[in-house]
């Protein structure tokens, strides 16, 4: 799936911000990220998730559940957990407004890096001028945490809410945390399961999106997240369930393992993507989870199918799957990894 970076971002980001596209740039941390690696990474990466967040909201409000759901709200409120510039948060924005209109939105945030919030408040300022949409409140928390055993308690400590979410997101923040210490990261996912859990409207949706990069332990973050999602779900499937992948979802009770995941490739165009005036693919390669209620996420599954398998992503030479698919479902010919984007998709 690919997409072109609006016109009115592109000229934001490159000619007011300053924006720099570095295609070699890879940081696994960027808590402490001064000004000019904020240029960096807007110009690098908030393209690739404004693009991700937009084209997965799209798919998701495609669906006549999550959709009808929506539209009989008055007042969108979101709470986005790691929030960076906020590449996700305008790709949400804008997939709202296409697809409902412009509704009241209050977004809560929630990041360590004071630079990157002023970078995102630039954004939405920029957004509401250039679509006249003035009915959006924000509520930016700054505040670090260096250790995943400070990230449920802290959060708890800063947040007193009134309201529940609509949507509540954490886009390639948590695996931040594995990426300095897997073994002392241990259980961040299912932390932002709890979260979700615990403060999620009935029919709110929860998305954790993060990337595909390996560990230094030979594991994967997408590893991680699935069996940690699994392991919280199994323990707590009267608060939460899943919706996305499909496979996660009307399998997760009799799954044993956690080495599989579910990749989704997306690619963003625009000005910058290219090296000596020869054209790129600026390519994300992201795993991502849906979660909801229970009463919520029973109603959404009972159209799939589970007559049939789902593809998935497995380690070389493992014998629990076939072809890189989930057996827990039924074998079916001609289902392969071609296929791998189906379990992510609710259409």
């Amino acid at each position: 799936m690919e997409i072109e970076l609006p016109a009115y971002l592109e000229r934001f980001i490159f000619d007011t911000l300053n924006g720099i596209y570095k295609i070699r740039w890879n940081k696994t941390n960027n808590l402490e990220n001064n000004e000019e690696e904020n240029k960096i990474y807007i110009g690098t990466y908030f393209p690739r998730s404004y693009a991700e967040s937009k084209i997965i909201f799209n798919d998701l409000f495609k669906n006549n559940h999550i959709k009808n759901s929506f539209i009989e709200k008055d007042t969108i409120s979101i709470l986005d957990i790691g929030t960076g510039t906020g590449g996700n948060l305008i790709g949400l924005m804008e997939s709202l407004k296409e697809n409902f209109g412009k509704k009241a939105l209050k977004i809560f945030t929630f990041e360590g890096n004071i630079n990157a919030l002023e970078f995102f408040d630039k954004f939405v300022k920029k957004f509401k001028i250039t679509f006249n949409y003035n009915n959006i409140i924000t509520n930016n928390v700054s505040l670090k945490i260096s250790s995943n055993s400070l990230y449920v308690d802290t959060f708890y400590k800063i947040f007193d809410f009134n309201t529940k979410f609509d949507v509540v997101m954490s886009s390639k923040f948590i695996s931040e945390f594995y990426n300095e210490t897997q073994i002392g990261a241990d259980g961040v996912y299912k932390d932002f399961a709890r979260i979700s859990s615990d403060n999620l409207n009935k029919d709110g949706i929860a998305i954790v999106l993060d990337t595909t990069n390996k560990l230094g332990n030979n594991k994967y973050t997408s590893y991680v997240m699935t069996k940690e999602l699994k392991e919280y779900i199994k323990e707590n499937e009267e608060n939460i369930k899943f919706i996305l992948p499909k496979s996660c979802a009307l399998w997760y009770n009799k799954c044993n393992t956690g080495d599989c995941f579910i990749q989704r490739v997306i690619q963003v165009k625009h000005r910058k993507d290219k090296i000596d005036n020869r054209k790129i693919n600026n390519i994300s390669n992201i795993c991502y989870a849906l979660l909801s209620k229970p009463s919520f996420a029973n109603e959404v599954i009972e159209s799939y199918r589970n007559d049939i398998s789902y593809a998935i992503c497995v380690k070389k030479g493992m014998d629990l799957y076939i072809d890189g698919i989930c057996r827990n479902g039924i074998q079916t010919k001609g289902f392969t990894k071609l296929n791998n984007n189906h379990a992510l998709k609710l259409n």
